[in-house]
């Protein structure tokens, strides 16, 4: 060891807490060597955390990059979860520093349920119950076609509704909403409108560009549900793409209670609920309107907000 004055030599561990083993033996810095002795200071240093942790610096910073892991392999499950297209959608709002509202098709601007009971009446018949109601009777009772109980386990009934949903002429054909053509164009003066998002497949794309553009609804984006996700869980990958887009997408004008109770409690966007008088939930913001002209009126209170 040469010349340097011999001691007892502390464990590591207790170095941070002998001041006095370090006032007598500075002159030793040759025989414990400078690396292991900051070593030893650089453990004296403390990190809190929200939670009321205290970690050391080397154990806060592995805590911190554990969290961090987590919180990008969350981010990479949403992104699998809701789609290549909403990804994008989401990039390129980023790229434009843009934000606004989205807008729903089927029973929001298009009134494709009324078309669909009227083919269904013909081709699947109706219960002796509902014989007497008619389709605008049966959409009050169950609201869409494959929640009447006799077709939604009738396979004619189901086919033609699937192709149905993939038809580009079954688009094209269908009514715009009363009022929403004009609404949807006076919401677009007071909140940016920035896209579509709709369940449909990404079949029908020309059917329903070629709707909105002959009925004058806003030139945007227009995001459809991926082929890998069913009809049936649609509302669900919807939710997850609202809760993903927010804050670049700050609320959707839809129609849809089911999509409300798929939706997250920690969802902060604000769901315009088209067609109902009341909200089916009191912990995230829903704002019901059952006409586009009251809808219009809510969504000019709301963004004055």
């Amino acid at each position: 060891m040469g010349n340097n004055v011999e001691f007892n030599r502390p464990k590591l561990r207790d170095l941070h807490t002998s001041s006095s083993w370090r006032r007598k033996n500075t002159i030793t810095l040759g025989v414990l060597g400078l690396s292991e002795l900051a070593l030893a200071f650089a453990f004296d240093k403390k990190t809190s955390f929200p939670d009321g942790t205290i970690l050391s610096r080397e154990n806060a910073r592995r805590r911190k990059l554990s969290t961090q892991e987590v919180q990008d392999k969350k981010a990479e499950e949403q992104k699998g979860q809701v789609g290549p297209d909403i990804v994008a959608f989401k990039i390129n709002l980023q790229k434009e520093g843009r934000q606004g509202i989205v807008l729903d098709i089927d029973e929001t601007l298009a009134n494709a349920v009324l078309y669909f009971f009227d083919q269904l009446r013909t081709i699947a018949g109706v219960s002796k119950e509902d014989a007497h109601l008619s389709s605008e009777e049966l959409i009050a009772k169950y609201h869409y076609a494959q929640f009447v109980p006799y077709w939604k386990d009738n396979p004619v009934a189901n086919e033609w509704m699937h192709n149905a949903r993939n038809s580009n002429a079954v688009q094209e054909g269908e009514l715009p909403i009363e009022g929403s053509v004009e609404m949807v164009n006076e919401v677009a003066k007071i909140v940016p409108i920035v896209g579509y998002i709709t369940v449909r497949p990404p079949e029908v794309l020309e059917g329903t560009t070629n709707w909105l553009r002959k009925h004058g609804f806003p030139d945007i984006p227009l995001i459809f549900k991926p082929n890998d996700v069913s009809h049936a869980d649609g509302t669900q990958w919807k939710a997850k793409s609202l809760h993903y887009l927010y804050p670049e997408v700050i609320g959707i004008v839809d129609d849809s209670v089911k999509l409300i109770q798929d939706l997250p409690a920690e969802y902060q966007g604000t769901i315009y609920l088209y067609g109902q008088g009341k909200s089916p939930r009191e912990d995230i913001h829903v704002v019901p309107a059952e006409t586009w002209g009251e809808m219009y009126q809510q969504i000019q209170k709301t963004t004055a907000k």
